[in-house]
């Protein structure tokens, strides 16, 4: 494998390269504001890497699998929301997941379908100068969750 600096027109690629594809670890400067560092396979981004949208603040870091968002962690940092959890085309979808709210305290740990939480478990938390943490845990099962 050789380790190449390629310019585009609109992005540039450093990394290795085997059979004059992007194969191994690179970095990749899709547009201006979509970065990302990791794994390709055959051209395609595939296996860990970070992928970071510039102009909405959000990051993902977790597996790819064929030039897709596999399992991993979202971060949406003008929102403040975690999500970690799978994907399938592009949307949050998994048995098993939780769902972070920075700015209200909420968890959730469940399950969502197409980018809507289901069924599962809902925690509020509050954090004052009185009590460490005071906890409610609610059981829940709807079609649309507050986001």
């Amino acid at each position: 494998m050789d380790l190449k600096l390629k310019y585009y027109k609109d992005y540039f690629y450093i990394g290795q390269w085997n059979n004059n594809q992007k194969n191994g670890i690179g970095f990749l400067k899709i547009t201006d504001n979509i970065l990302y560092l990791g794994e390709f396979l055959n051209n395609q981004l595939n296996g860990f890497g970070m992928l970071y949208y510039k102009d909405t603040g959000c990051l993902y870091f977790g597996s790819f699998n064929n030039g897709e968002i596999d399992k991993g962690i979202y971060h949406d940092t003008k929102k403040r929301l975690i999500y970690h959890g799978s994907f399938k085309d592009g949307k949050k979808n998994d048995k098993l997941c939780s769902y972070f709210d920075i700015n209200n305290k909420h968890l959730f740990v469940g399950e969502v379908k197409d980018d809507i939480f289901i069924r599962g478990y809902l925690l509020l938390c509050e954090i004052n100068e009185f009590t460490k943490s005071t906890e409610i845990c609610t059981d829940f099962s709807c079609d649309k969750f507050f986001y």
